[in-house]
């Protein structure tokens, strides 16, 4: 098989994530550079706010549990693109670039949101409420990947 290019815009060497925001069971991608885009449905870059986390800090999950996607972006404390509206600012913590992960790690339904703060550990804000050390360890990697190991 051979590579195909969508499209010429790129949001450079960081900052894309795949999610879906239009909630028509596609995955969309989304960019980051001056501002948010988002490539939805095989069309064209649709501009979804003029902020953006800049960092390579976004990742996405359904935080609210409503069944859509949505945008969680890391600049200057953790924000929330909700259900393609405008960003909402979570917290005033910010875990620093690349260093966000989803998942729903207590069955609850909704995605929480996992941050890796080095040296301080291991964060998750779960269900919309505040951030919560899991563990003292960092994987300090730049990267956290979440996923059902233990088969529970």
């Amino acid at each position: 098989s051979t590579w195909t290019r969508i499209t010429t815009a790129s949001p450079g060497s960081c900052g894309m994530v795949t999610g879906d925001l239009d909630s028509d069971g596609n995955a969309d991608l989304i960019g980051d550079w001056d501002g948010t885009w988002c490539y939805m449905n095989d069309s064209t870059w649709t501009r979804l706010s003029t902020a953006s986390p800049g960092s390579c800090g976004m990742v996405c999950g359904d935080l609210d549990g409503d069944g859509n996607d949505d945008l969680i972006g890391d600049w200057s404390g953790t924000w929330c693109y909700y259900n393609n509206t405008t960003w909402t600012r979570l917290s005033t913590g910010s875990p620093g670039a690349g260093g966000l992960a989803t998942g729903d790690l207590d069955s609850g339904g909704k995605a929480d949101l996992i941050g890796d703060w080095p040296p301080n550990g291991t964060w998750c804000y779960m269900n919309d409420t505040n951030w919560k050390r899991i563990t003292g360890d960092s994987p300090n990697s730049g990267g956290l990947v979440t996923g059902n190991i233990d088969g529970n």
